[in-house]
């Protein structure tokens, strides 16, 4: 992937009131699929992304930055995927989470409910015993919100 182009996305998100989380170009030159993913603290709304579509859109056209066709996706980055910021733990407050986490006993995963995001860690009311527990961030390897049901 072209640095300038990276760098074209998360100016467009940055101009929109978001970050960019991820950007994934798949598929063949001339056929490629380009997903931008953008968040923030607010939440990311269809405005944000046509937004963010139409600068990109330009950007491409004047860089040259892709050649062919190609389909770009604009979105949020959806419940599934990982939390990736700091920032965006305080979003989550409330929802349940697991946390892969590398510690001195190895990795070992926590569920339970995110309750709280300090400067250097998060808090988790434990699943099974209702204790909570501080996971602090450079532990953590992978965070993802888990779905309810």
């Amino acid at each position: 992937m072209d640095e300038r182009f990276r760098q074209a996305v998360a100016e467009s998100a940055e101009k929109h009131g978001a970050h960019l989380i991820d950007l994934v170009v798949r598929g063949t030159s001339g056929r490629a699929v380009v997903e931008i993913f953008v968040d923030n603290e607010e939440g990311v709304t269809a405005d944000l992304c046509a937004g963010v579509s139409r600068d990109l859109v330009s950007a491409i056209e004047s860089l040259g930055l892709l050649t062919g066709s190609y389909r770009l996706d604009v979105s949020s980055p959806g419940i599934d995927r990982p939390i990736r910021y700091r920032w965006q733990y305080g979003k989550h407050v409330g929802r349940p989470m697991k946390i892969r986490r590398a510690g001195e006993q190895g990795v070992n995963e926590v569920v339970g409910t995110l309750l709280a995001v300090g400067e250097e860690y998060v808090e988790l009311r434990v699943k099974e015993t209702t204790e909570a527990v501080r996971v602090p961030f450079g532990e953590i390897e992978e965070a993802r919100v888990q779905l309810p049901w």
